[in-house]
């Protein structure tokens, strides 16, 4: 397995990170610490970035994005695992989200799921949401939006 992680990526444009595969590709993020979110991708006011054939893997919160518009993901896989100290994660904290693209996804994520504090044109389309694969009884939220959402639409998911 693939192990990488990006600080913090700010002001970025036009970017395509492919993998060879859900099940060939996979970006984890692995430690002891069962308080430690695992984020493998924290972006920052950029626009225009693809994902494609990929798995992000962490604990908690696994991917952030912050002022972002444009962001494409095809055939990606998310798995984040339960944050025993904090049952309120959002696994993708995905802030403000706009031109947003989910495509042929699997989410298996613990916490609050995807979480976005609004979302305007994000679309999730062929997509499978499933709880934490080793999960006990626990709540989720796959898809958590605090304020407005306006012509987002989930289809065949």
């Amino acid at each position: 397995m693939l192990g990488l992680s990006v600080e913090m990526f700010s002001g970025g444009k036009s970017l395509t990170f492919e993998g060879s595969g859900q099940e060939n590709t996979v970006l984890k993020f692995t430690t002891v610490a069962t308080n430690q979110n695992h984020v493998l991708f924290d972006l920052s006011s950029c626009s225009d970035i693809e994902f494609r054939n990929m798995t992000f893997w962490g604990k908690g919160t696994i991917f952030k994005a912050t002022g972002c518009s444009n962001i494409r993901f095809y055939n990606c896989k998310f798995i984040s695992e339960w944050n025993e100290t904090d049952n309120d994660t959002d696994a993708l904290s995905m802030g403000s989200m706009t031109n947003m693209l989910f495509e042929n996804c699997t989410f298996e994520l613990s916490g609050r799921g995807l979480a976005g504090t609004s979302s305007l044109r994000t679309n999730f389309i062929n997509c499978k949401f499933g709880g934490e694969t080793d999960s006990t009884t626990r709540n989720y939220s796959y898809i958590y939006i605090s304020g407005v959402m306006d012509e987002t639409d989930v289809t065949n998911c």
